[in-house]
């Protein structure tokens, strides 16, 4: 049905039932970014709410006036959060419990890519692990009661759903618990990168201090796939779903750290890569989240990583239950709180 060369705005036509009168919140939305790609294809389905999350207000504000341009009935409202920082993530879930009632998908869409050098966040975490998935892992568990209430409402089991932006980036390394903060610790073989995948393109991992730029990329997409894979196992009684995806190479600020050649053989450098286009447009690059997020015919025997709108393939370190629970374990005690996944009686 869809294609590598799917846009967003297809994908979300083809599923204009699922879409109508829900309510979803994409983070990581700005002008000209996936996020905005996405909001702007949902928007066109009548959504009942958007929920958009950015750093800046003024990144909001810019995508919500572009959306009523073309759909100014859609309802969009602004959660201003840094996935960065813990207490910006603990305040926008606040904000978003006390607006709705309930959330029928959440897209964890917002990410940054190949910083240069070793950056922390202001909680002292490598800053692509703490953007890419300890915001992602924090805000999901403190608003998944709002999920749950959509799940019990929902009219199939499976419709309420969290989608995680990942990439063929993870193949590049798994999650390094003996060093997942880039201390220069010393790592044991399954946990370090893939090299060869580099060396066969005549490419080279640039390490500086025990830090890769792409390496850490890499830990945290690995990461986006391991969270879906514990959240899919352990809310099977909550009727919720949860899928990784791969968006493909796309040309936005994302890769503003990367040359493009050299991109282009890091996301492309395993032989279980993707088939589609080398490079997408921004409609394109979406199509695959509006596919996670809608389409009923997805279910827990689906592949956990889905690209070109179709199931994928993770490397295995990807799609180790065991590595799933352990990072959930690791992603707790970096947050200081610990998260039950079941279902909590309102009395």
């Amino acid at each position: 049905m869809f294609s590598p060369k799917s846009t967003a705005t297809e994908v979300a036509k083809a599923f204009a039932t699922q879409i109508r009168g829900k309510t979803i919140l994409i983070t990581g939305v700005s002008p000209g970014s996936l996020g905005s790609a996405t909001a702007m294809a949902i928007a066109s389905q009548q959504p009942q709410c958007l929920l958009l999350g950015s750093r800046t207000l003024k990144n909001i504000h810019s995508v919500i006036d572009d959306i009523h341009s073309m759909y100014p009935s859609t309802v969009v409202e602004p959660i201003l959060m840094d996935l960065s920082s813990q207490k910006s993530v603990r305040a926008a879930a606040a904000d978003v419990n006390s607006r709705i009632s309930k959330l029928d998908v959440l897209i964890n869409n917002a990410g940054i890519m190949a910083v240069p050098d070793r950056t922390l966040s202001e909680d002292g975490n490598e800053i692509q692990f703490a953007t890419n998935h300890l915001g992602h892992f924090l805000f999901t568990n403190l608003i998944l009661k709002k999920l749950q209430a959509a799940a019990k409402d929902a009219k199939n089991e499976g419709d309420t759903r969290v989608i995680n932006l990942s990439s063929n980036g993870h193949r590049i390394s798994p999650v390094r618990f003996s060093d997942w903060n880039f201390e220069n610790k010393t790592v044991p073989p399954e946990e370090q990168a893939n090299e060869e995948a580099y060396k066969s393109r005549g490419q080279t991992l640039e390490w500086s201090n025990g830090y890769e730029k792409l390496v850490a990329y890499g830990q945290s997409k690995t990461a986006s796939i391991l969270f879906s894979l514990y959240l899919r196992n352990n809310l099977i009684e909550s009727g919720i779903l949860s899928f990784s995806v791969h968006p493909g190479t796309i040309m936005t600020n994302l890769i503003r750290h990367m040359d493009l050649a050299k991109l282009q053989a890091s996301t492309n450098s395993a032989p279980a890569g993707g088939n589609g286009p080398a490079l997408k447009s921004l409609d394109q690059g979406a199509a695959t989240s509006i596919f996670a997020a809608f389409d009923p015919s997805l279910n827990v025997e689906s592949s956990i990583y889905l690209e070109d709108c179709h199931n994928g393939i993770a490397e295995a370190y990807a799609s180790d239950p065991d590595l799933a629970a352990k990072l959930w374990k690791l992603s707790e005690s970096i947050v200081g709180q610990s998260f039950s996944l079941k279902v909590e009686s309102d009395a």
